[in-house]
């Protein structure tokens, strides 16, 4: 279960006591239950494993908001994508998804290269790159990067296709 808690101080204890107990997902009941189950496992998992405990502390916030987001019903793979892209922006690799890498430019984006971390315009593609992702996926990686919150504002746009993928994959 995951719950929210509420502690309160009592100077007669070393620690917080436990005050009040709000469950915000229980036990499963279907698909949608679990999907939010597994979507804040693979959340909790990947910060603990990315991020040092500093680090981890920074995205208490962003965690709050995704267990929100759960609870409106939005969709766990996006949510978890964007979770992704924060923990990646935490930890000092966040990907250039304004511009080419390379020159700058905003037209004529063709390539997204995880080695060169981020978008690649015509002009600056080498011989032998290769893209990954379609246009749509690459404006989808373009929303999940410059996404403030789990809102989800447009995100109707992007297909099950397009989110499933997105994964970190490359050609080195």
């Amino acid at each position: 279960t995951v719950a929210d808690i509420e502690l309160s101080e009592d100077g007669r204890y070393k620690y917080k006591l436990l005050k009040n107990v709000t469950p915000l997902i229980g036990l499963v009941n279907g698909n949608d239950e679990l999907d939010k189950l597994l979507t804040i496992s693979a959340i909790v998992e990947l910060t603990s494993r990315c991020l040092s405990n500093e680090e981890a502390g920074a995205l208490f916030s962003p965690l709050l908001q995704v267990v929100e987001a759960l609870k409106l019903g939005k969709d766990p793979l996006l949510v978890t994508l964007i979770y992704i892209a924060k923990i990646l922006k935490v930890s000092g690799t966040e990907l250039g998804v304004d511009k080419c890498v390379f020159c700058g430019s905003k037209e004529d984006i063709v390539n997204f290269s995880f080695a060169e971390g981020g978008f690649v315009c015509r002009n600056c593609r080498e011989e032998g790159m290769v893209s990954e992702f379609s246009p749509s996926q690459m404006k989808l990686i373009r929303y999940v990067f410059k996404s403030p919150d789990f809102a989800l504002k447009d995100s109707e746009k992007y297909t099950k296709e397009d989110k499933n993928g997105i994964n970190i994959r490359s050609k080195y």
